[in-house]
């Protein structure tokens, strides 16, 4: 019996259906400008309090963005990686985006070095603020990110330490 009535006002179910999407549509297209990235931490609970209390005191740890630089042919002491990358730190230098650059090339460490020499990565700390500024400050520097050669660079990580604001 239902089908039946259904068939016979199928057009103004139809209509119907269209005119719902419609204004759902025109009603929903608003909240995309209200909408922002993060706030998935909760500032009263313990872990963010404990966060909080241990940036306080140390300041900012870990990196923001974590670029992998690979090639098939040279090591990471070769001048065919080491130029590449040397001349990407070179790049990001003084920019107002990075606080920190983490390397073998600043610092080093053989940790940015995998186990076959054949690849490294690059950490980077951006400055301070709300994710979506983060993201904006990426998108700024990834032209600079890309190295020459036969060196492939790939963007392992974006994390984000700042989202509680």
């Amino acid at each position: 019996m239902w089908g039946r009535v259904l068939m016979r006002v199928r057009w103004i179910v139809l209509l119907a259906s269209v005119a719902f999407v419609a204004v759902g549509a025109a009603w929903g297209t608003g909240i995309f400008g209200s909408l922002t990235g993060g706030g998935f931490d909760d500032p009263g609970s313990e872990s963010s309090r404990a966060y909080a209390r241990i940036t306080e005191a140390f300041g900012p740890l870990g990196d923001d963005v974590v670029v992998l630089y690979s090639s098939p042919t040279a090591t990471a002491d070769e001048p065919g990686i080491a130029d590449p990358v040397r001349a990407v730190l070179a790049s990001l230098e003084g920019r107002p985006e990075v606080v920190e650059v983490m390397s073998v090339y600043t610092n080093q460490s053989r940790q940015f070095v995998s186990a076959d020499g054949h690849a490294t990565y690059v950490g980077l700390r951006l400055r301070p603020g709300e994710e979506d500024a983060k993201v904006a400050d990426l998108t700024a520097l990834e032209p600079l990110l890309v190295a020459g050669g036969d060196v492939r660079n790939h963007r392992a990580r974006m994390r984000f330490e700042d989202r509680r604001k």
